[in-house]
């Protein structure tokens, strides 16, 4: 004849319960239907029924908390697709600015080079410009706009110093003054 054994756990409702009761794993043999006594096996299908009471109960708590794992992490990931799309969103105007500005930069480049190939041409005009007036041997007097007397080429004791900033119409010989 084989003998079996059945392991009961049994949960204890009081933490007191826990503290000062050993815990035990009690062994009794199982025996076939014919052998158990009507007591014997109307206690057992009570252990098994409350086992497996215990059992649900622990199986619908774990579901529980997995359907509100599983609702945290659906909005975890709805809030990250977001997030995504934001940044994705992000990128795409990142990288439009940046075409825009690569796109002013070049203009900036060819403007800047125009200015320099400019600045190049009055330095050439002005050098040149100096090089007439250093080597010609006439007084030049130079007008601005409203014609009056700026600075002069040459020999600057040509022309007097109270004369700069006069037209040259207002100025007169002294003897032309009296008459």
């Amino acid at each position: 004849m084989t003998e079996y054994l059945i392991i009961i756990f049994e949960t204890a409702h009081r933490a007191a319960d826990i503290a000062h009761e050993p815990q035990e794993c009690t062994k009794r043999p199982v025996h076939t239907p014919q052998q158990l006594s009507p007591q014997e096996e109307k206690w057992l299908i009570e252990q098994l029924e409350e086992e497996l009471k215990n059992t649900r109960r622990h199986l619908q708590i774990t579901i529980e908390d997995l359907d509100a794992s599983n609702e945290e992490l659906r909005s975890s990931n709805e809030e990250l697709r977001s997030t995504n799309e934001e940044l994705q969103s992000t990128a795409e105007k990142l990288d439009t600015s940046k075409e825009e500005l690569q796109l002013v930069n070049e203009e900036l480049n060819f403007t800047n080079e125009q200015l320099h190939r400019h600045i190049d041409e009055l330095a050439t005009k002005n050098n040149d410009m100096k090089n007439m007036l250093e080597n010609t041997h006439i007084p030049i007097l130079f007008l601005d706009r409203q014609l009056r007397a700026g600075r002069s080429a040459q020999d600057e004791r040509a022309v007097s110093p109270a004369a700069f900033g006069y037209r040259p119409l207002d100025l007169r010989h002294p003897c032309q003054a009296r008459l």
